[in-house]
């Protein structure tokens, strides 16, 4: 028994040295910034899972297979972390992101119980974060002893018997000498809800604590990891529900949707059963409002990369192709321009796409975004400053074509005027 207890206390100390050597070696800085942030600004240390792999590869893969037993050692390193005058770190978190590979939702199994998995998709709906305690103080109402229970489970554990007098109580719970963070339920479903195909839509419930509690919303699209877990729905069920104690959750750009997929159906065509869910149009508009919300001071790159590449992605065009240039050059006389975005259909632009920062009125940029489409010879364009859209056309019944503005929207009404879009999403002008 004494030889098993000193080869696992040898075995703990070797785990937790080579977290130390890890940080030493990877998160130095990233510690140094959280000692100056703990615990006001900061509670967590992100870690790029691949750093892991690189510095130790059995580590890597032991800490996707056993993650509670993994997470101990490197937060208990991180305290013991060796730095000049450091304050505590208490019980600042270890938070794994950027796992290799991604779970499809639907192929989760009881096998999957205890591993650390990827996941990406939407968020279907959230709730309000609450307080939830972590670590219970009861006080026995025969003999005043406190006995403190962590808890793992959304149901509260009592002591099965005081450990002053050894009764069963009763119990009390002492709020004072309790410990509680922030709590967050928020249900997860893949892209199938979002193309109304209910038969292939899966959900799981996500369950965010302390510092990430709070930053899933109703709309966004995901990368979340955490830990699959099972539990038992009541004392007596032979039947345990899954969810994912999420560890590190972000917000990521969702994959293309082309123009059959249901945001551009006519909305009285939706099954009248899933009325109530989103569809991806109204999911970037929800993105959308929630990213202008947050900054009201936009500059164009922002604008470009929070809300224009993921509509054009949402049109049906592969970002990632030769389908979609960036910086289209252009000739203006002697001086070359270039157009933010050339939608290409054979290499030839089809669509030209023109950003401007939040706070520029589209109406005085209207004949620059024309002449690009001139330039080029695109049939269509479409102004933006993030809030607002403009799209313009080509008017060929004109005695010589000129472009001309034929919608002008915000993006909380793109919904109710989908139409819009649907001239310039890829499929339209393949047609």
């Amino acid at each position: 028994m004494g030889n098993r207890m000193c080869a696992g206390h040898a075995e703990n100390a070797e785990l937790i040295g080579i977290f130390r050597d890890f940080y030493t070696e990877y998160y130095y800085d990233e510690i140094e910034q959280l000692v100056e942030s703990y615990p006001q600004k900061q509670r967590s240390l992100y870690v790029d899972w691949r750093d892991i792999y690189r510095f130790d590869t059995e580590i890597a893969d032991d800490y996707r297979n056993q993650p509670k037993r993994l997470q101990e050692y490197a937060e208990e390193a991180l305290r013991l972390h060796d730095l000049s005058e450091s304050p505590s770190l208490g019980r600042a978190n270890i938070r794994i992101f950027n796992l290799p590979d991604v779970t499809d939702i639907n192929k989760l199994e009881s096998q999957h119980r205890g591993q650390l998995i990827q996941l990406e998709g939407w968020i279907h709906n959230t709730s309000d974060t609450s307080p939830r305690v972590v670590e219970a103080t009861f006080e026995c109402q025969r003999c005043g002893t406190l006995t403190r229970i962590p808890q793992k489970n959304s149901d509260l554990q009592q002591p099965h018997e005081c450990g002053g007098c050894e009764r069963k109580g009763p119990f009390i719970l002492n709020q004072n000498q309790s410990e509680f963070c922030d709590f967050q339920r928020a249900i997860f479903c893949d892209a199938a809800i979002m193309t109304n195909d209910p038969v292939s839509t899966k959900e799981i419930e996500l369950r965010l604590e302390a510092d990430i509690a709070g930053m899933a919303s109703k709309g966004d699209y995901v990368r979340v990891v955490g830990v699959y877990s099972l539990e038992q729905t009541n004392d007596t069920s032979a039947v345990y529900e899954p969810h994912l104690a999420a560890q590190s959750i972000k917000k990521v750009v969702p994959p293309a949707i082309t123009a059959s997929d249901s945001w551009l159906k006519d909305g009285a065509n939706r099954d009248s059963e899933n009325e109530g869910d989103a569809t991806a149009l109204e999911a970037y508009v929800i993105r959308s409002q929630q990213v202008i919300n947050r900054s009201s001071m936009m500059s164009e790159t922002n604008v470009k990369a929070k809300l224009v590449t993921p509509l054009i992605d949402l049109l049906g065009w592969n970002i990632y192709s030769p389908e979609v240039v960036f910086e289209y050059p252009t000739q203006s006389g002697s001086a070359e321009k270039r157009v933010d975005y050339a939608l290409c259909i054979d290499g030839i632009p089809t669509v030209c796409v023109e950003a401007k920062n939040l706070q520029k009125p589209l109406d005085r940029h209207a004949d620059q975004l024309s002449s690009y489409m001139r330039q080029v010879g695109a049939d269509w364009g479409l102004l933006t400053n993030g809030e607002r859209i403009q799209l313009l056309q080509t008017d060929f019944g004109a005695e010589s074509p000129n472009e001309r503005v034929v919608a002008d929207c915000s993006v909380g009404e793109l919904v109710e005027n989908r139409d819009i879009l649907e001239n310039i999403t890829k499929t339209a002008i393949e047609v």
